[in-house]
């Protein structure tokens, strides 16, 4: 399984998966944000840390980044991760935007079991201007997102319609947002911790 890519096994009970993943809250990481105030703090934070990441990883030959370590994700395909779980959580479940998904998006593995899902292709090699410029994208369109956020939002219900995993549910806007906050904390772990790798030469 990929880092905090939420295999599901596989049990044939689709719903699950989905009940499994908690509130969207997670106090194994610094962020706990409940205001519009507390949420434009965190994702300005994590925009602070990528930054680091980010120009540690350009240090490195593009096919570096490509590599995985220990069987886990490569950097680029982190990337494409976090692009879907962003188009999947503000996009499509919170803002109603139909098809929010670009072809680059990576869910997490097992999500090809379930019903109608969208079409990716795991084990591409794009190019990694490509994967720059949609995380760019990305980034900047949910912080436009957090600096119009109210708190009357964050409380209020979204009603989410889907052939696909996740099945229709009426979601609160709050853990949703949290769930992506939730994602760039983990996975830049994960990245920080596979860079150190890449960058020893021992992958």
């Amino acid at each position: 399984m990929a880092d905090g890519s939420g295999d599901t096994g596989d049990t044939g009970e689709e719903q699950d998966f989905h009940e499994d993943q908690g509130d969207g809250y997670d106090d194994s990481n610094p962020y706990l944000p409940r205001t519009p105030e507390a949420y434009r703090e965190a994702w300005a934070d994590l925009e602070r840390l990528w930054g680091e990441t980010m120009a540690k990883a350009l240090t490195l030959d593009e096919d570096r980044l490509h590599e995985s370590v220990a069987g886990e994700w490569s950097f680029v395909q982190t990337l494409r991760h976090l692009a879907y779980a962003t188009d999947l959580w503000v996009f499509a479940v919170v803002q109603a935007v139909p098809d929010p998904y670009d072809p680059l998006d990576l869910p997490f593995d097992g999500y090809e079991r379930f019903p109608h899902p969208i079409r990716y292709e795991r084990d591409a090699r794009p190019p990694l201007a490509d994967v720059l410029a949609l995380r760019a994208d990305r980034v900047a369109r949910v912080r436009a997102f957090l600096d119009e956020l109210t708190q009357e939002q964050i409380e209020s219900t979204v009603e989410f319609r889907s052939e696909g995993w996740p099945f229709n549910e009426d979601f609160p806007v709050g853990p949703c947002l949290a769930t992506v906050v939730n994602e760039e904390w983990h996975h830049r772990g994960y990245a920080e911790r596979d860079l150190a790798v890449l960058m020893r030469g021992t992958a």
